[in-house]
C-alpha cells in the first residue's frame, strides 16, 4: 500500500485508467473500492477534491507491478 497527497487529481485519474489491473483506493476502515476506469467514483473524488481546496490525501493497493511502478512515477514527478 502506499499513502499519496494529490493535488493534481486530474492527472492522478489519468495515470489510474491507464493501468492494466485494479487499483484500489482503502478507507480507514480497510474496506477497499476499486477505482481504475470507475467514472462515477472517480467523478466524486474529483468532487471532494475541489471542497478540500484541491488536495486529496488517498490510500492505495495496486496489485499489479506494473501498475504501482506507473503510480509511483507519476507521484514522484508531480511533487
Amino acid at each position: 500500500m502506499i499513502i499519496m497527497n494529490i493535488i493534481n487529481m486530474k492527472s492522478f485519474l489519468e495515470t489510474v485508467n491507464a493501468c492494466t489491473g485494479s487499483v484500489y483506493m482503502v478507507s480507514q476502515d480497510g474496506k477497499k473500492t476499486d477505482i481504475n476506469k470507475k467514472y462515477g467514483i472517480q467523478k466524486l473524488l474529483l468532487s471532494e477534491h475541489e471542497k478540500n481546496k484541491r488536495y486529496t490525501t488517498i490510500c492505495l493497493d495496486i496489485p499489479v507491478p506494473r501498475d504501482y511502478i506507473d503510480v509511483v512515477n507519476y507521484y514522484s514527478g508531480d511533487c
